[in-house]
């Protein structure tokens, strides 16, 4: 594949973005973890999930693909805590919490099996250019992005419902900064992602080169930016 100058020039600005991204992304990911499991105030279940996400999102950077799909449902995973939490119907949450994380590192467990699922399925021997959506053969790409734009939709539809029965129901002081924090962090990785993803599926219907192959790569941006800085709003809200 021939790339003119300024198609290399994109690549350039491209990777040197999202290495920078993604350093921060391992940097801050990793203190969030640490900082839960050194901290005894953070014992809660929401709290276990957001240092289960930051596992997750660390991984992006090693196992992009399941690693990715995981921390999506894990988003939501962590809205579905918060909505709950303003239940009192769910007292299950406070007496078996164990059992309450099992289930929902279960549902984030079977939705990553699906990604693994196309992997596997749609794997065809080929040539390609390294690149994330590269693993995925075929339309197991469109699947897998139906996939994450599911999670993303459920996402926001229970953070609306958690959001009105807070306003509706009323809440504590902690409980409505906590809930603005992981607000914002959806608000942030589900746009990064549905950038990526929307200029992603732009470009499906155009040949992968020249300016066409290094605008995909800065369609990644959108979602290594999103990982990044879930960390630092968790730290400043």
């Amino acid at each position: 594949m021939r790339l003119e100058e300024t198609d290399w020039q994109i690549l350039r600005f491209a990777f040197f973005v999202i290495a920078s991204v993604s350093f921060i992304g391992m940097i801050f990911n990793s203190l969030l973890f640490i900082t839960t499991v050194r901290s005894s105030n953070l014992r809660s279940a929401c709290n276990i999930l957001i240092a289960f996400c930051a596992i997750f999102d660390f991984g992006h950077e090693l196992l992009p693909e399941i690693s990715l799909s995981a921390g999506v449902f894990c988003v939501c995973s962590i809205g579905l805590d918060r909505m709950l939490s303003t239940l009192p119907m769910f007292s299950i949450r406070l007496k078996r919490k164990w059992l309450y994380l099992t289930i929902h590192l279960l549902l984030i467990a079977i939705y990553s099996s699906y990604t693994l699922y196309l992997l596997v399925a749609y794997y065809e021997p080929q040539k390609l250019i390294c690149g994330m959506p590269s693993a995925f053969h075929g339309v197991a790409v469109v699947k897998w992005n139906l996939a994450l734009t599911f999670a993303n939709v459920l996402s926001v539809i229970i953070y609306m419902i958690t959001w009105f029965i807070v306003r509706r129901l009323g809440a504590s002081a902690e409980t409505r900064r906590l809930f603005r924090s992981i607000c914002i962090v959806m608000v942030i990785d589900v746009a990064g992602l549905t950038i990526t993803t929307l200029l992603a599926n732009l470009l499906m219907a155009f040949d992968v080169r020249g300016a066409q192959f290094a605008l995909h790569c800065v369609a990644g941006i959108g979602a290594n930016s999103g990982i990044a800085f879930k960390g630092l709003v968790y730290y400043t809200t």
